[in-house]
């Protein structure tokens, strides 16, 4: 018995199922390639989010109650003029000043118009309602 040589087109019906085989998997490989390089790209997103979260926390004042700013625009004024006293707290929920000055509330950056009589020494009391509290001071003189 002498063998036949088999042509191309006698042997693919042989091959076929194997290049199929070979195809899908290649293409399964592409699709799950994708699907994990996006799926990393959601949690490498998520860590960034994360992270800018916490830096803005922290510019804002952390997670403790603090005076921010407390100053007076301009420090010295005339009898009768107006004088700015602008605050800032972080983490306050209530706000006061000693001598009072109406309308204060807690906020970030807020100014307040105050026209005092003579020299003044206004305090800012700020507290978080669970019992800590913060307090700073600045001066108006009044000529």
């Amino acid at each position: 018995m002498i063998a036949e040589k088999k042509t191309l087109l006698q042997r693919v019906p042989r091959i076929m199922p194997v290049l199929v085989l070979i195809a899908a998997l290649y293409a399964a490989w592409i699709f799950y390639s994708r699907w994990n390089a996006e799926v990393e790209e959601r949690k490498a997103a998520h860590v960034r989010e994360i992270e800018r979260a916490r830096k803005d926390v922290e510019l804002n004042g952390g997670t403790q109650l603090k005076i921010r700013m407390l100053y007076a625009n301009p420090g010295a004024m005339r009898r009768g003029e107006s004088v700015q006293i602008c605050y800032g707290v972080a983490n306050a929920t209530n706000v006061s000043f000693d001598p009072p000055i109406p309308d204060v509330w807690p906020s970030m950056n807020r100014c307040v118009d105050v026209s005092p009589r003579s020299s003044t020494t206004y305090t800012l009391n700020a507290d978080d309602g669970a019992g800590h509290a913060d307090r700073a001071q600045v001066s108006v003189q009044v000529k």
